[in-house]
């Protein structure tokens, strides 16, 4: 077998007895190892002919030591030097003395160096509550019950007979006062005195056993160094398998061979080290390859021994097979609870079989940097005192701890375990963290928010990625829970998020789903190359924005503890509101809301008196009061307004709700391949740049041929929130062209009623599934610039407030409107909070139409030509037919369509023809929502140009001259007149235009034709609005 050469070692932590005529060698403590004697004056070896438990017996007893366990044999403990002095020994087993016993002795036999005799007797010794099997309450055993041993003149010269009795290494520190907890039954031992000589505690000067009136509260105890430690690993108690042999007086670490290393050997070494259950065996270095020998192998652990070197096995010194050497990870005995990401939390440690929590007095940085570390986490960002992560239950196990540079928490000083009068109110908590992105030593890149991205983990100093082999939700749950984020929505492979550079540390992942860390989790270990194969994960994140006009605005809500609360707005600024813009994947914050700007939330108030950095990524990394601390209520609920610029946009279309879809990642624009590409694809832009509901899902570059890379193709959207996060081929992944540019056409949050043309009106919004209005205080012509551009208008002509276009019903959603006239959205703008009821400062605008009829005899009849991309153009006579000119119609504020005009009837245009096999239908109020064939990619020539014939708004009534009458005019579907108040020639010309009709003659007034019925629409107070200021807007070319 690879590992099975054997050696000679000389070891120097040699075990007499009390008489000096025997002594154990090479053991794990006073009471294990090979046998050696006394004889003619010189130290031997015992040979293993006839060699069982009775005389195994009597070793054990004339070394003070309890019964008998075993009879070793074949060298166990590894061949020793000088002659074999003894053999065939025949004990009856109640001998005093191994030289009683009947045996061949020098000369009378044959024995070679492999087959060497030894014993493992039972310790009457033990540590109890320890870290590790190296630390921990005394105890001993005397007239057939364990007791302790008081700490009366306890110091370190007994303390480091307990260890080389335990056959561990120099003692660390004696520990007094019942420190690793009070034991039960007799005080055996008080006042010990050892000079450091002696190789069991019963060799020392005892008072007697049992002579004392000592407590348990003086129970002494003793923490030793382990003889096995662990490497490399992912924290203190995960790594590479290392023990400590004494071949020449001084300690050399070694490694073990991997040869028949399974799940009870490593239960073992997690004892040994004081960590949890063992949860892999690890084999062919998989924590990498160790130096100097290898000192172990063919373990074969029963699974109850204290120590690893108590297992059976083959001693060995190789220095060629560290390609097998054995590791271990184990459950820690230390964890992180209610903390943001696995690095951050309340601490809790493992004693006496009972989670407990730390108290907070003395806790500083020096105390939580070694949870840190102890956790395989970074450096220590806080000590957090007073219950910060919530209040624990159970016991409070540790107080004023000291901890310096110990490796773990249950090493350092303290008061002892459960020796404090602290309430949970005091409970420690840490948060870790290494860098700026290593706060878990995992980091997801290139995602759309801090929960989706391509996975990569820290190791030796550098970041590497995972390989996709086997990668699935339950790996990804993992990862989603170390960053903090929420329930793994989708696990991807295949490079989604773009390859990386450098190595990739894991593959052939295979968590069960539970794990703390994916590190925890069983894969093949370091070192391939090959980045198309690079794992991502999509997380359900732990912030959200709730009530925004989009993604990015909205009141701040946190995931904790499995539920949402919200933010309190005490000490909420701009510093605040950037981290949670950075995390949402949001640009540079606008402004940062307070006193529940976006409604009140429900749930608790979990943060307040956010003290957030610039270099915060995540709203949670940044200091605060506390989880669930403040006093707040929900009407101090805080909000955000990002940068309204989405990693999203709809280029070219004809509202900012339609458009070639675009997306931004690794620094560029690009679009999205109309490969695969539907409604359920096309309803998540909509969502995702907060317009309403999804129209159609336009292709073959319906909104013309984009630039650059086509980053996205084969789309599988289902219920996501953002295109990005999406199923697809990957970032860049496909070969398509632009001419296969995806498009869509949403529905539009905003509207315009009452106005005369689709471009005028009454600003109205659409939020929680209903329309409400715009209250006109501080309305301008910025603001309305906006409405205008979003409704795919042009110019603001005029802002129009006291509800010039009549008042609505229902709420008033927006007021005190402030935008700066570059927005998407009137949405994005700073504006008052919904909820007034006033409508008689309902606002409206007048913008420049994006549809005019040319060359006619009245303003509803001409060539139709419609305004796209700052260019006026034509539309093809293909297919045009009434229901199409009908939607004109319908947008020029006109009647009902009288014909459809083709071969350019009102003559030819000049410019692009923009629209051809134009397919309204009976809904369409505007030419532009109507399906077509795309902006500009019909071959048609201006002999083709369409042309609308539409029955006027405007009537002359009562008379036979079509240019005589009483003025009437149509609004909403009804007609109505026109009062005479500050009537004149003015007005009369504007009428006389419209209709087509030569100067005015006279101007009547009086119902001069006679009196109309319904409505008078019309008045000098301004009541709906003024024939001069809407001709402007009709007659204008």
């Amino acid at each position: 077998m690879l590992c099975s050469m054997w050696l000679i070692l000389f070891l120097s932590n040699t075990i007499s007895s009390a008489s000096e005529s025997i002594r154990l060698l090479n053991g794990n403590n006073s009471c294990s190892g090979r046998l050696e004697v006394f004889y003619y004056s010189q130290w031997g070896t015992v040979c293993d002919d006839g060699w069982d438990l009775l005389d195994a017996a009597v070793v054990c007893k004339e070394m003070g030591c309890g019964d008998a366990i075993e009879a070793k044999s074949g060298a166990f403990f590894r061949p020793g030097s000088g002659n074999v002095l003894m053999s065939n020994i025949a004990c009856v087993g109640n001998e005093p003395t191994l030289s009683s016993c009947s045996s061949k002795k020098l000369g009378e036999f044959i024995c070679g160096y492999s087959k060497h005799a030894g014993v493992i007797c039972r310790s009457l010794v033990r540590l109890v509550n320890g870290s590790h099997s190296c630390s921990g309450r005394v105890e001993v055993f005397n007239d057939g019950q364990w007791g302790t041993v008081c700490d009366n003149g306890w110091d370190h010269s007994d303390a480091a007979v307990i260890c080389k009795e335990m056959g561990c290494g120099d003692v660390f520190e004696q520990r007094i006062g019942g420190y690793f907890s009070q034991g039960s039954g007799p005080v055996w031992l008080s006042d010990v005195q050892c000079s450091y000589s002696e190789t069991t505690l019963r060799h020392c000067n005892l008072q007697g056993w049992g002579q004392n009136s000592c407590g348990h509260e003086k129970d002494a105890a003793v923490a030793c160094r382990s003889r096995i430690k662990l490497e490399n690993g992912f924290n203190a108690c995960s790594g590479r398998v290392e023990i400590f042999y004494y071949p020449w007086g001084s300690p050399v670490l070694g490694t073990v061979c991997d040869n028949s290393w399974d799940l009870s050997d490593a239960a073992v070494v997690c004892r040994e080290m004081g960590c949890g259950d063992a949860i892999a065996a690890k084999s062919a270095a998989y924590f990498g390859q160790g130096g100097g020998p290898v000192w172990l192998n063919d373990v074969n652990c029963v699974g109850n021994e204290l120590t690893l070197t108590a297992c059976e096995s083959k001693k060995t010194e190789d220095y060629n097979l560290h390609y097998k050497d054995a590791g271990v990870i184990c459950q820690s005995l230390v964890k992180l609870v209610n903390g943001t990401n696995s690095c951050s939390g309340r601490v809790e440690v493992f004693f006496d079989g009972r989670w407990g929590t730390v108290c907070d007095d003395g806790w500083d940085q020096s105390d939580a940097a070694v949870v840190c570390r102890e956790l395989g986490c970074g450096n220590v960002i806080e000590a957090k005192n007073a219950a910060y992560f919530g209040q624990g239950s159970g016991l409070v196990w540790l107080s004023d701890l000291q901890c310096a540079s110990y490796s773990t928490l249950r090493n350092c000083n303290s008061n002892g375990w459960g020796q404090n009068s602290c309430g949970h109110e005091k409970d420690a908590g840490v948060a870790c963290q290494r860098d700026l992105w290593v706060l878990v030593n995992i980091k997801l890149v290139n995602g759309i928010t801090s929960c989706s991205g391509r996975v990569e983990v820290f190791r030796d100093s550098q970041w590497g990625t995972v390989f996709d082999d086997g990668w699935d939700l339950s790996d990804a749950a993992v990862v989603c829970r170390q960053m903090g984020c929420g329930d793994a929505i989708e696990a991807i492979g295949g490079a989604y998020f773009g390859q990386s550079a450098g190595e990739i540390f894991m593959g052939n992942v295979n968590c069960f789903g539970n794990e703390t860390m994916v590190s925890d989790c069983e894969f093949r270990r370091w070192g391939m190359h090959d980045h198309s194969n690079d794992a991502g994960v999509i997380c359900d994140p732990s912030l959200r924005l709730i009530n925004g006009h989009d993604s990015c605005s909205g009141r701040v809500e946190v995931l904790y503890n499995g539920i949402w609360g919200t933010v309190c707005d005490n000490g909420w600024d701009l510093t605040d509101a950037a981290a949670v813009c950075r995390e949402m994947g949001c640009w540079d914050v606008i402004e940062a809301k307070s006193a529940a700007h976006f409604g009140q939330g429900s749930g608790p108030v979990w943060i307040s008196d956010l003290q957030c950095s610039d270099t915060d990524s995540r709203l949670r990394d940044c200091k605060s009061s506390g989880w669930g601390r403040g006093s707040c209520g929900h009407e101090k609920d805080a909000g955000v307004i990002c940068k309204g610029e989405s990693l999203v946009k709809l280029v070219n279309g004809t509202n900012s709700c339609s458009g070639r879809v675009e997306v931004f990642f690794d620094g560029r624009w690009g679009t999205v391949c109309d490969d695969g590409w539907d409604q359920s694809d096309a309803a998540v832009v909509c969502r995702e740049l907060g317009c309403g509901n999804v129209i159609e899902a336009k292709n073959a570059a319906y909104f013309g041929q984009g630039s650059g890379l086509v980053w996205l193709s084969d789309l599988q959207c289902a219920s996501y929130s953002t295109l990005r996060n999406c199923n697809s081929n990957g970032w860049g992944q496909n070969s398509c062209g632009h001419e296969k540019d995806a498009g869509v056409a949403c529905q539009l949050n905003i509207k315009l009623v009452n106005g005369i043309t689709s471009c005028s009106g009454r600003v109205e919004v659409f939020r929680d599934s209903q329309w409400g209005t715009v209250f006109d205080d501080g309305w301008d012509l910025s603001d309305a610039a906006v409405v205008c551009r979003q409704m795919g208008c042009g110019d603001a002509i005029e802002a129009i407030g006291g509800a010039y276009f009549g008042q609505s019903a229902g709420e008033i959603f927006m007021g005190n409107v402030n935008c700066f006239g570059n927005e998407t959205m009137v949405s994005d703008c700073e504006f008052r909070r919904w909820g007034m009821h006033d409508h008689s400062n309902d606002a409206g605008v007048i913008c420049d139409p994006s549809l005019r009829l040319i060359n006619g005899h009245d303003s509803c009849s001409g060539r139709v030509e419609v305004l796209y991309n700052g260019i006026w153009g034509t539309v093809c006579d293909n297919g045009w037919d009434l229901t199409d000119a009908a939607a004109v119609c319908r947008e020029m504020g006109c009647w009902d369509v009288i014909e459809a005009k083709s071969a350019a009837h009102f003559g030819q245009g000049s410019g692009p023809v923009w629209i051809s096999d134009l397919q309204c239908s009976d809904t369409d109020s505007r030419l532009r929502d109507c399906k077509s064939s795309g902006w500009g990619r019909g071959s048609c020539g201006h002999e083709k140009d369409a042309g609308v014939i539409c029955k006027d708004n405007v009537r002359l009534v009562s008379s036979t001259n079509p240019c005589y009458g009483r003025v009437e005019v149509l609004r909403a579907g009804q007609w109505g007149t026109v009062c005479d108040d500050g009537w004149d020639a003015s007005d009369a010309a504007v009428v006389c235009k419209q209709l087509g009709c030569g100067t005015v003659l006279e101007v009547k007034s009086a119902a001069y034709f006679g009196m109309g019925s319904g409505k008078c629409f019309i008045s000098h107070d301004k009541q709906f609005w003024e024939i001069p200021r809407q001709a402007k807007l009709l007659q204008s070319d």
